[in-house]
């Protein structure tokens, strides 16, 4: 066993986390599911330090155990990009470790409904994706801006806590930025992987009112929870942005199917136009999940009509 050979393992099993912990087996997380990788033993000390210093020298261990946690990006060419968190407390030691590799599905792999390719045809508005980790709202922002790429030419800025998005320049020019560059450089389209605070929410603001264009992903598990969200932020900038700039929200969620145990994509859209532009501008609650439930006609969709879809095909 030897550190390249779990993450290969890892890899092949299409991972997004990686434990590894002193009294326990080495450990994935897959979708949501924790899962022990059953023909490796339980580590001690001893082997977790051997593991760690086939990829750091013996003085960086050392050094990590003085200093208590560390955090840093290691890379194994041709294979991944890793995300390596290690914590030494009273001679135990634990490691997560994350997948930083972006999904490579189109969005028609993604199975997303329709109205969301037709919805971001527009150059402007704020588009929202939503939903908990791990249920593909990055990899849905990564097969946006990858369509975007192929197709036109555009200037497109990512903020990013973790370079889980890496597109190579296509049509359009891409760049990884920091919030404080935004302004200056002022791009076609805005992407924020995890929209967090009042700063990016101000820059949200400025481009939108130039008729820019804003993918943002956030967690929530609905469509009301998202503009929650958003409102918990900064309130009448939010009022503002989502009754004068919002398009559409896709709530997701990934499904683990009782029939074959493959993850399936349920989601909510909310299409957000001028008959309801006002209902957002009061933040009322009830009234956006009345209009989710009752707008089919306006491109809306609930997650029990893919849930019934399923049910139909003896998936759920």
């Amino acid at each position: 066993m030897n550190f390249k050979e779990i993450i290969q393992f890892a890899v092949e099993n299409n991972f997004q986390e990686l434990f590894l912990t002193v009294g326990s087996k080495p450990s994935l997380r897959i979708h949501k599911e924790i899962i022990e990788i059953e023909n490796l033993p339980i580590l001690n000390l001893v082997m977790l330090e051997n593991l760690l210093t086939e990829i750091i020298s013996q003085n960086q261990l050392n050094s990590i155990k003085e200093k208590e946690h560390v955090n840093f990006h290691y890379n194994i060419s041709d294979l991944c990009n890793l995300n390596i968190f290690i914590s030494y407390t009273n001679h135990h030691c634990f490691i997560k470790i994350k997948n930083l590799n972006p999904s490579k599905l189109t969005l028609e792999e993604l199975n997303l409904p329709s109205q969301i390719i037709k919805a971001i045809q527009d150059n402007s508005g704020l588009y929202i994706f939503s939903g908990e980790n791990f249920d593909g709202k990055t990899s849905t922002l990564n097969a946006l801006i990858q369509k975007i790429n192929q197709e036109e030419k555009k200037l497109i800025c990512i903020l990013q806590d973790e370079e889980q998005i890496k597109i190579q320049n296509q049509k359009s020019i891409i760049l990884n930025t920091e919030i404080e560059e935004i302004e200056d450089i002022s791009p076609d389209v805005l992407v924020i992987d995890n929209l967090s605070n009042e700063k990016q929410l101000h820059e949200i603001d400025k481009l939108l009112e130039n008729g820019k264009k804003i993918l943002l992903s956030i967690n929530a598990n609905s469509s009301v929870q998202t503009i929650q969200n958003i409102a918990a932020i900064n309130e009448e900038l939010a009022k503002k942005i989502l009754s004068q700039h919002l398009k559409l929200i896709c709530n997701m969620e990934l499904l683990k199917s009782k029939a074959d145990s493959n993850l399936y994509p349920v989601s909510e859209v909310f299409i957000a136009n001028s008959e309801n532009f006002k209902i957002l501008e009061n933040l009322d609650y009830s009234q956006i999940q009345n209009l989710i439930e009752t707008g089919k006609n306006q491109g809306m969709h609930t997650k029990k009509q893919d849930i019934n879809a399923l049910q139909n095909l003896g998936l759920a």
